[in-house]
């Protein structure tokens, strides 16, 4: 039990000693808002301590892992690590805490709150008994004052009213002062009373308050104390494991990690060279880095045996065509000098096998007369339109005749001198010309049918042209191209001039003639 020093202690003339009481109180709630900023500031600095130590932990296992010095940085990355949650740890701890003391923040409000009502009746009497005090002062004062005077007159020989007047104004102040005395007498009574419990029990909150402070820095200590207690664990542990981390082992280490092997290189002895051998083994052969697939060297044309140049000689079917030789693949492969990867990298493309068949004979009349029937057929429905013509001239060369006509007189043309019944155009003569010799009714029509097709009568004779004449006239021979019936002129294509001799004349040389159209 403590002894009641706020008791004791907190009176005086003035009575501020609840006053000085009170604001204690109100510095309890201060001091414990320190405390947790304070513990706030400790937790912060040590979870940037772990921080930093967790960064480091890294940067010791990312050093350089080369040489004999490379097992260590293990043991300084593990025991940085631990460091590093060791003060997470407490920090963990003042976070806990931090929590506690803001509970206790709390509750000491409330405390404080109710206490404040508890003690307000303390205050009033503190207030009146000051103010009383106060007032008695100032009546005695007034009680001296009055009193002097009254005496004064009374020795100076003033009248009987002047001093009658300071007898009643000294008695006034007499009763005035008396009365003050016992207002203070009982207002003391009630101070020192409500004051003395109010004394205790500002003490027994100062205790309370400083015990609950107390036991927050004993938590803190201790906390403290368990991390300290941790780190010299992983100190030690560092120190063990660098201890035990001997010369030797960090050697051993480095030859079983970086070793290349324990055998020295065995002993070469001078071998003779076998010319023998040396000759009948393959010639190597090395490889294009940009070779086509498919594509293989040469042979090598040194050997001159003529067992070898025989064997490159092809084979010839009865059509002239080269034999390939069956190559049995296994055969192959089992025999090659070069891997399977070349091997098939470097394989001859497959080769087809194109048989050209040769050209079928001419089945002689009957196959021109099927032609001609299908010729005909194709031109069943063109309507040839009679035109004049202009007047070619004789001797003229192939391009002349060719710009001379127009494309009209070109098809028609054309056209007849497909027809091997029909008469013959002497040269030189127009469309009219040729309208004008042969009649109306013997003239060729469009057949309603490709098989209706009747040839026209023959005129009886031809008019003969001098041989004279047709030296200059150059026969062109063109293929025969079916007009298409499109809106757009045709193109200009080249005429086809026919030139007879005078033995030709004849009906039995123009059927003749007529059944061996050029096409």
């Amino acid at each position: 039990m403590i002894a009641p020093y706020f008791l004791e202690n907190f009176w005086g003339e003035k009575n501020n000693g609840f006053d000085v009481l009170y604001h204690n109180m109100k510095h309890g709630q201060i001091s414990t808002k320190e405390l947790s900023d304070f513990i706030r500031e400790r937790s912060t600095i040590e979870e940037s301590y772990a921080r930093s130590m967790t960064k480091l932990a890294k940067s010791a296992g990312n050093f350089s892992q080369l040489g004999t010095f490379a097992p260590m940085w293990d043991i300084f990355k593990s025991s940085t690590e631990k460091l590093a949650g060791c003060h997470l740890e407490l920090v963990r701890k003042l976070q806990e805490l931090i929590k506690e003391v803001q509970k206790y923040v709390e509750e000491q409000a409330k405390a404080h709150k109710k206490t404040k009502e508890e003690v307000a009746p303390t205050l009033e009497a503190v207030q009146n008994i000051q103010s009383i005090s106060q007032a008695l002062q100032k009546s005695k004062e007034i009680y001296n004052a009055k009193t002097v005077e009254q005496e004064r007159l009374r020795k100076e020989g003033a009248t009987q009213r002047d001093v009658d007047k300071a007898g009643v104004k000294a008695k006034k102040a007499t009763e005035t002062y008396k009365s003050y005395v016992e207002k203070y007498a009982t207002a003391k009574s009630e101070f020192e009373q409500k004051m003395a419990e109010t004394a205790q029990k500002f003490q027994d909150i100062e205790e309370n308050h400083v015990l609950q402070m107390k036991e927050i820095i004993r938590s803190y200590s201790q906390s403290v104390e368990e991390t300290h207690i941790q780190i010299g664990e992983v100190h030690s542990e560092f120190v063990r494991n660098i201890e035990n981390t001997s010369l030797e082992s960090l050697i051993q280490k480095l030859a079983e990690s970086k070793g290349t092997g324990k055998e020295g290189p065995g002993p070469i002895d001078f071998e003779e060279c076998n010319t023998a051998i040396a000759t009948e083994g393959a010639k190597p052969r090395k490889r294009k880095p940009f070779g086509i697939p498919g594509r293989r060297k040469d042979k090598d044309t040194d050997s001159t045996e003529s067992t070898e140049v025989e064997a490159n000689v092809p084979r010839v079917d009865a059509e002239g065509f080269c034999i390939r030789p069956e190559v049995n693949e296994n055969d192959a492969k089992d025999n090659s000098f070069y891997s399977s990867s070349e091997s098939e990298d470097e394989e001859e493309p497959k080769k087809f096998h194109v048989q050209i068949k040769p050209v079928q004979p001419n089945n002689g009349i009957h196959q021109n007369r099927a032609n001609i029937d299908e010729l005909k057929a194709s031109i069943g429905n063109i309507i040839l339109s009679p035109s004049t013509s202009g007047q070619m001239r004789r001797n003229a060369s192939s391009d002349e005749l060719a710009k001379s006509r127009a494309p009209y007189e070109l098809t028609n043309n054309d056209l007849l001198s497909l027809d091997p019944l029909s008469p013959a155009l002497p040269v030189g003569s127009s469309s009219s010309v040729s309208s004008a010799a042969v009649p109306l009714s013997n003239r060729p029509t469009t057949p309603l049918a490709a098989g209706a097709l009747v040839p026209p009568p023959r005129p009886s004779s031809r008019p003969k042209v001098p041989t004279g004449k047709l030296t200059g006239i150059n026969e062109i021979v063109r293929p025969f191209s079916p007009q298409k019936a499109t809106n757009a002129s045709p193109p200009p294509t080249a005429p086809l001039a026919r030139a007879e001799s005078s033995s030709s004349l004849s009906s039995n040389a123009s059927l003749s003639a007529g059944n061996t159209p050029t096409v």
